[in-house]
């Protein structure tokens, strides 16, 4: 987990995950500095684990019965700062091109996945603005026009 605050997010997300009759066997447990992945398998929808930003190590796998339900399900959220889909390469990108997120891995969902050479930040309620890239550095910028112009006339300005 990232710090001690993540951990205890997950722990609670973890427990409130699955009805009554069926809670999802799966361990959480870290090292120093480290977590290891957890994969959460019997998670609904609609559980914390799921909906919510967690920013754990922790892959909550829930079935769906196509790609349309998919791109669904993955759309049908609050939050899109980071993505990843998994496959041929060609075809991943098509579906990444229908997903609403900040950024969108193709096979890999971990910091190789990120580049400061592109801008980083997400949609919806996962943040405003960008971070490293051009877009990035232009967001700590105002910009200020001068302009001397050379006649005085006023410009032609089509009705």
């Amino acid at each position: 987990m990232m710090n001690d605050g993540s951990f205890s997010l997950v722990g609670i997300q973890l427990c409130d995950t699955g009805g009554a009759q069926e809670r999802p066997r799966l361990s959480v447990s870290r090292s120093r500095g480290e977590g290891n992945l957890t994969f959460v398998l019997g998670a609904s929808y609609d559980d914390p684990i799921v909906v919510e930003e967690q920013f754990g190590p922790t892959v909550p796998i829930v079935p769906y019965d196509d790609e349309e339900q998919g791109i669904s399900l993955v759309n049908n959220s609050i939050y899109g700062l980071t993505s990843s889909v998994w496959g041929e390469q060609n075809h991943a990108i098509q579906v990444a091109r229908r997903i609403e997120a900040g950024t969108t891995m193709i096979n890999t969902a971990a910091v190789q996945g990120l580049d400061v050479r592109f801008p980083f930040g997400g949609v919806k309620q996962s943040g405003v603005g960008r971070e490293y890239g051009e877009e990035g550095l232009l967001g700590y910028t105002e910009t200020h026009v001068i302009n001397a112009p050379k006649h005085l006339e006023l410009p032609y300005i089509p009705e």
